[in-house]
């Protein structure tokens, strides 16, 4: 149902937390660090929620007490957030918050709220998703080597993009070919340069895909009532596919 960033993400949280969880009716607010997601996915907008007592890889995973919810607000409107039946993860530690907004969420403002029955609730955390973007180019397709539009796995390929804001974080995945290379780029970046000859297929000389997954996101404002602080990371993604050749 949410983007699959929003799942690894969640996965690498909750795999790296080492600690027994802990129950928030023990804590106070200013003990509590809060990290927040926020994607666009083919049935809306996902966004999930999950707090520690800190932000480092020893600190304990925090589950809310029958006291404590999340709620995601999009202007009036509210959407309670449930604790996920995660498959995936570990054994003994607390799974995210999850809800699934309107479609219409992903050129809102997002805000979520930590509302407390006992103790200081958290209600101002805010972000709102990149603007829409496109791939330009190249397009999708087969291309051979005898192609003049060539993407022979001995040449370069330079994947564009737009629009992207000067301050949107930009990644570039490419997966396939038996090959996944993960690329970070400079803010606002609007091309991605790749040589094809870093894909290592099973069998050189037959054809294989490759995707090219561009993923802008951007951090909003987490409620400064998390003592321990925190940050609210939206994101979206585009793909493009090419056949290559060898």
């Amino acid at each position: 149902m949410f983007l699959d960033y929003l799942g690894r993400v969640a996965l690498t949280v909750l795999v790296v937390a080492g600690c027994t969880p802990v129950n928030s009716s023990r804590l106070e607010t200013s003990s509590l660090y809060a990290e927040f997601r926020a994607g666009l996915g083919a049935d809306g907008v996902g966004i999930t929620a999950e707090l520690q007592t800190g932000s480092g890889v020893s600190d304990a995973d925090v589950r809310l007490s029958a006291s404590d919810r999340f709620v995601a607000y999009v202007g009036e409107q509210s959407f309670p957030m449930k604790e996920d039946t995660c498959d995936r993860c570990v054994p003994g530690q607390v799974p995210p918050h999850v809800a699934l907004l309107p479609a219409s969420a992903a050129t809102a403002q997002i805000r979520i709220a930590l509302e407390r029955g006992d103790g200081v609730s958290a209600p101002q955390s805010f972000v709102r998703l990149p603007a829409s973007h496109d791939i330009v180019s190249p397009p999708a397709g087969m291309f051979s080597a005898a192609s003049p539009a060539s993407r022979a796995r001995t040449r370069n390929i330079t994947v564009t993009w737009a629009p992207t804001a000067a301050d949107d974080t930009v990644d570039v995945n490419v997966a396939g070919c038996e090959s996944n290379f993960a690329n970070h780029l400079a803010a606002g970046s609007t091309q991605f340069s790749f040589d094809l000859g870093r894909l290592t297929p099973a069998v050189a000389t037959e054809m294989c895909d490759v995707y090219f997954q561009v993923t802008l996101s951007r951090e909003g404002i987490v409620d400064p009532a998390y003592g321990k602080g925190g940050r609210f990371i939206a994101a979206r993604e585009r793909d493009a596919v090419v056949t290559t050749g060898p």
